[in-house]
């Protein structure tokens, strides 16, 4: 079969950059059990007490129930503060799961569906 005409899956990738003075972990693909462990590995030396967990999520197209399950661990560890993990969403269905799952009740979420700037993709003007 053709690889013309058919919907790719983006690789799975994960990073960290830094945000003012605060470390965010960029993700890229989908969430699932084959690649919670190495996520798992780039959120936990992030995780400090006084100072949020950011996991930007923009460029995520599915997670599933492992991926859940870190997020409430990192929210765990923080001792349960609303306020300690960030998730920065885009998609529908990733933030349709975040709902389901009642993690919406438990981090904070920002969307970044919407430009201020007028931009369509929900990305701020430096490609962010």
């Amino acid at each position: 079969m053709s690889s013309t005409g058919s919907m790719s899956v983006p690789e799975f990738d994960v990073r960290l950059v830094t945000d003012g003075d605060s470390p965010v972990v960029v993700v890229r693909g989908a969430i699932d059990l084959a690649v919670v462990g190495p996520l798992w590995d780039a959120v936990e030396p992030t995780l400090e007490v006084g100072r949020p967990l950011v996991l930007d999520l923009t460029d995520v197209s599915f997670i599933d129930s492992s991926g859940i399950s870190l997020i409430v661990r990192a929210y765990q560890w923080h001792g349960r503060d609303k306020g300690s993990v960030v998730l920065r969403v885009r998609g529908p269905e990733v933030r349709q799961a975040i709902t389901l799952a009642g993690l919406d009740a438990l981090v904070t979420i920002e969307d970044t569906g919407a430009r201020t700037d007028g931009g369509p993709d929900g990305r701020s003007p430096d490609g962010r």
